[in-house]
């Protein structure tokens, strides 16, 4: 029996010819045989008995299309000898048998990575890149295919999963064979890539003729990588995630800093079969696990996760054990914002198959949505440890050390993913961030120039080196970055906002151009409407101010500096009551602050209110026991309500502190005539003028309460 099944010399277990009836009987006989097996409690000692039994029944499963139970099998195998090349391969073909091409793709991919001369696990490769539609990478592993071929014995057929499709070598391949030139030359190397080429034309020519006789067309190959996407969002793939950059994902603050962190692992095009029919019932009329996944599938596609949820569910239900359902789900709950789902789901997966990277790498980008950073990092560092090559792991990783004040760890795996992967824009964008936090701009600068030489017209990091270079004083570089930023990004409402500050400061005409543009893009940014109201108050332009700040405030009722501000512009417009509103508004944010009751006192006292302003001159005393110009303020209203004495005692600790203030002088004299001491008001009237006369001052004639 078993010489029917296999040939030992061959390097993947290959069915030679089995009957129906000879694989049900293989079946029952390795499972009895497994049954039978002396339970010794030693797991490895166990598999080693059970591992031949294992690897033919999963034969004969295969031969009756039992392919989800022959995968069974060569999962439990795979969980003992995870590196065993012909059950990857076997598993792979499985896979591919059940329209699962993303998965058959990974396996044959770690039988390449393990044994780079598998010349059917090339060919297999290349079929199943064909029916995704990804024809660069089918002919690159078609050209790898034929180049092996070249290098080995001629076999008879290389199995190429294609519907059953074989490529045969015929005699006349082989004598063409002999006469070619050696490895390395150029025109060897456009022959094979002709016949490479050719291979990936027949293969998806057979599935597009498959997929136009479902659908009436067949599906054009995606686009692979995400680029820089200011929009905010996640790449769209289709199944499950390739070890190749992701889309980027970018997160705007109200400040001028800004960071980018890789989306979550996309999952990619299924096969165009599993396309075909969805209506295909199990023969008792039922939807199978399989069609409800193609459901899902189609669903996820059109981006109606909802129902991709469910159909995902039903999956689940009828075959537990269901990696991709598992994953899917979790990638569709992730789309919906359900991220505590979606975290629950990728553990499931990863409880499924422990060799995912991408499960935990999408887990970990979960986990730092939920701002569980150290579980993150966990996660990312699994991914890792499974996938040591992908840039993107340990740039993501670096991310979440970042958000934990981690910078220097941070620095650290940005330095690694830039050595993964030099061309890794955002890993040099996020290490330039870091760099700036650290204070160390000059090298930031750096890292934003080498980001814009990869992505150029990158607005963001445009931008941010714009900010570093004002903060250097660099104020032309920094318009320059900034306007460019604006051209690449015309809705770059910060670069408006970042551009008018600087204009501004600098006394350019339009600065308010700018503001008004900002706005007009984020008509709710209080930061903007702010800004634009304090550029107005430096201007004079009091009413536009108000306008400005009330809005702001609106938007932001406990901004203390737009209340304050607000008040400022009231009083110098002469509305004293409605200043002492805004006052008395900012006191109630900060009850201690001593500068906001002076600038309230003096309000109440233009307004005659000099009670009011007495109370609130004692306690900015009670803070500032020193402060000569508020027992000034105090010596005035307390004159005012005729409390003559306590006044004259003010202008004694005015003229203690302050020896030349003609005005203290001038008001003790007042004081003092008031209170009949006339000797004592002629000296202080004479030591006023004289103070006058020296510092060149008018007379003091009236004297009026000071502001703050």
């Amino acid at each position: 029996m078993e010489s029917l099944l296999t040939d030992e010399s061959s390097p993947v277990w290959v069915v030679r010819y089995m009957s129906e009836k000879e694989a049900d009987t293989l079946i029952e006989l390795c499972t009895r045989k497994l049954e039978e097996h002396v339970r010794t409690g030693d797991e490895e000692l166990e598999f080693k008995h059970s591992y031949r039994a294992l690897l033919l029944r999963a034969t004969a499963y295969v031969k009756r299309g039992k392919f989800h139970l022959a995968l069974e099998d060569y999962n439990a195998m795979l969980r003992y000898n995870p590196n065993n090349t012909d059950v990857l391969y076997n598993r792979g073909i499985a896979y591919e048998k059940v329209g699962r091409i993303d998965d058959a793709i990974i396996e044959f991919t770690k039988v390449l990575q393990l044994e780079p001369d598998h010349l059917n696990a090339a060919y297999a490769r290349a079929a199943c890149q064909n029916l995704r539609g990804e024809f660069e990478d089918a002919i690159d592993d078609y050209m790898r295919a034929l180049q092996l071929e070249q290098k080995q014995a001629p076999v008879n057929g290389v199995y190429t999963p294609v519907s059953g499709v074989r490529r045969q070598r015929s005699s006349k391949d082989l004598a063409e064979e002999e006469g070619k030139a050696p490895a390395g030359n150029e025109s060897e190397d456009d022959d094979i890539k002709a016949k490479a080429s050719l291979i990936a034309q027949e293969t998806s020519k057979f599935v597009e003729e498959e997929n136009n006789a479902a659908h009436g067309h067949s599906s054009s190959p995606q686009n692979r990588f995400g680029g820089l996407d200011p929009a905010l969002g996640a790449s769209e793939g289709d199944a499950i995630p390739r070890d190749t950059p992701a889309t980027v994902k970018v997160k705007l603050s109200l400040s001028r800093d800004l960071d980018v962190v890789t989306s979550s692992a996309s999952p990619d095009a299924m096969d165009q079969a599993a396309e075909k029919d969805f209506s295909t019932k199990s023969p008792e009329g039922e939807l199978t696990a399989d069609d409800w996944y193609k459901k899902g599938l189609q669903s996820r596609r059109t981006k109606n996760f909802k129902a991709a949820i469910q159909e995902y569910t039903q999956v689940i239900l009828l075959d537990p054990g269901h990696f991709r359902a598992y994953f899917d789900r979790a990638f569709s709950f992730d789309k919906l914002g359900h991220t505590e789902k979606a975290v629950a789901d990728y553990t499931n997966a990863i409880q499924i198959n422990t060799t995912n990277a991408n499960s935990y790498y999408n887990r970990g980008i979960a986990h730092d949505k939920m701002q569980m950073y150290e579980k993150a990092i966990a996660d990312f560092t699994s991914a890792i440890e499974l996938d040591p090559t992908n840039a993107d792991f340990y740039h993501n990783r670096g991310f979440s050390c970042r958000k934990q004040g981690k910078f220097n760890l941070a620095l650290e795996d940005y330095m690694e993913a830039i050595r993964r992967n030099p061309d890794h824009s955002r890993a040099y964008y996020n290490r330039a961030f870091v760099l700036e936090r650290l204070g160390n701009f000059q090298e930031a600068i750096k890292d934003y120039t080498t980001a814009l030489e990869l992505e150029p017209r990158n607005a963001i990091a445009l931008h941010n080196r714009g900010v570093l270079y004002e903060r250097l004083g660099h104020i032309e570089k920094a318009n320059a970055d900034y306007s460019t930023a604006i051209i690449h990004d015309p809705k770059s409402a910060i670069s408006y906002h970042a551009r008018a500050i600087l204009n501004a400061n600098r006394g350019a005409e339009d600065a308010e151009n700018d503001f008004d543009i900002a706005i007009s893009i984020e008509p709710s940014n209080h930061l903007y409407i702010k800004s634009r109201a304090t550029y107005n108050k430096e201007k004079g332009r009091y009413e536009d101010a108000i306008k400005d700040y009330t809005k702001a405030l609106e938007l932001q009722p406990s901004d203390l500096q737009c209340v304050t501000n607000r008040a400022y512009s009231n009083r110098k417009l002469g509305r004293h009551e409605m200043a002492i509103e805004d006052y008395t508004r900012a006191i109630s944010l900060q009850p201690k602050n001593a500068g906001l009751r002076s600038n309230r006192a003096y309000c109440y006292a233009n307004i005659e209110n000099f009670k009011d302003a007495i109370r609130d001159y004692r306690f900015v005393l009670s803070a500032q026991p020193n402060n000569a110009r508020v027992y000034h303020n105090l010596g005035i209203a307390l004159e005012r309500e005729n409390q003559l004495e306590e006044a004259k005692l003010c202008f004694d600790k005015v003229i203690n502190l302050d020896p030349k203030n003609a005005s203290a002088f001038f008001m003790r004299g007042t004081i003092c005539d008031k209170l009949k001491l006339v000797d004592k008001a002629m000296q202080d009237y004479s030591k006023a003028l004289k103070l006058e006369k020296d510092h060149q001052i008018p007379k003091q004639k009236n004297v009026s309460i000071e502001s703050q």
